[in-house]
């Protein structure tokens, strides 16, 4: 598991709860065992934790566990446990779910992969939603020494000036209209609150098309 493995996945904005996700290395799938520890998140920000995932890292590109040799991965029978609510995948693309899914009886709640203007995934997006999974976009805002760079791009300034709302906001918002769900990260206050004030306005199709065109096919994180 990571250090700092949970993290808030989504929290409703007129009640207190709260939906909480971890990551395990996928190397350690073989190896995960439950804990005791489901509702120390909720505990502590005074929420219910309505659900719960749990998430195999996949760390090394392209390398796909085998679980044909046992009756059921240790997630799966997390699920069937009441362990947790949920189970879903972190870093997987097309040749690697095409490959597990048929492997597996509980079908993954989501993906998580890096998604963010620059590096849009649109092949990969469409795939998993089709089989009824959610996406979900980390780095939304392009990662670690790119953030700069992505919302300070000339277009999405364009278009946050045309709506009166920050750079930020329209790229949460051209995840959320693209049905990818976000997570950006953030410790301060106010960029907290304004990552949820994305839903009183909508981006036009020349917003949405013209945010389509800034795609590099350039990831900045290497798995």
């Amino acid at each position: 598991m990571y250090p700092n493995p949970c993290f808030a996945s989504g929290r409703t904005s007129t009640t207190n709860l709260l939906v909480v996700g971890t990551s395990c290395c996928r190397t350690r799938i073989g190896k995960y065992k439950t804990d005791n520890q489901k509702n120390a998140g909720g505990k502590e920000c005074g929420a219910r934790i309505i659900s719960e995932i749990r998430m195999p890292h996949n760390e090394v590109p392209m390398a796909v566990p085998k679980l044909a040799a046992v009756k059921k991965s240790p997630f799966e029978k997390s699920v069937e446990e009441g362990a947790v609510r949920s189970i879903g995948l972190s870093n997987w693309y097309i040749k690697e779910l095409t490959e597990f899914l048929p492997q597996v009886d509980v079908v993954p709640a989501l993906v998580q992969n890096e998604i963010h203007p620059f590096y849009q995934d649109r092949d990969v997006v469409p795939f998993i939603q089709e089989k009824g999974i959610v996406e979900q976009a980390w780095f939304p805002f392009g990662g670690r020494g790119w953030t700069k760079s992505v919302l300070g791009h000339p277009e999405i300034a364009k278009i946050a000036k045309a709506h009166g709302k920050t750079a930020a906001q329209i790229v949460l918002r051209w995840n959320l209209q693209r049905n990818v769900s976000v997570i950006p990260g953030s410790s301060n206050p106010a960029h907290i609150r304004e990552n949820t004030e994305i839903f009183d306005f909508e981006l036009s199709d020349s917003d949405m098309k013209a945010i389509a065109a800034l795609d590099r096919h350039e990831k900045h994180e290497w798995y």
